[in-house]
């Protein structure tokens, strides 16, 4: 069966699997936006996004890894800033 919106059958479909030494922050960082599955057998984590059209699924797609570069950054700045100051 296909999921439907008022818009019609959900007919486009992203995944992005993560695994990231942080893994636990960025996957944090979406849990508001979207549903998170895992962790799987090697600890990564699974992301779908699923729309009626590509033009809704581009934009949601490019909503959520503007959320993940931006939580990416904050932990690498977070990193260096602690390693600096251990000086």
């Amino acid at each position: 069966m296909i999921p439907l919106t008022s818009a019609g059958p959900l007919a486009w479909r992203a995944t992005l699997i993560l695994n990231h030494p942080q893994i636990e922050s960025l996957i944090a960082s979406l849990s508001s936006e979207v549903e998170v599955d895992g962790p799987d057998g090697s600890g990564g984590y699974s992301v779908c996004l699923n729309e009626s059209t590509a033009r809704n699924l581009r934009a949601f797609w490019n909503t959520r890894m503007r959320s993940l570069e931006a939580a990416a950054s904050v932990l690498s700045h977070l990193a260096k800033g602690s390693s600096s100051t251990g000086k």
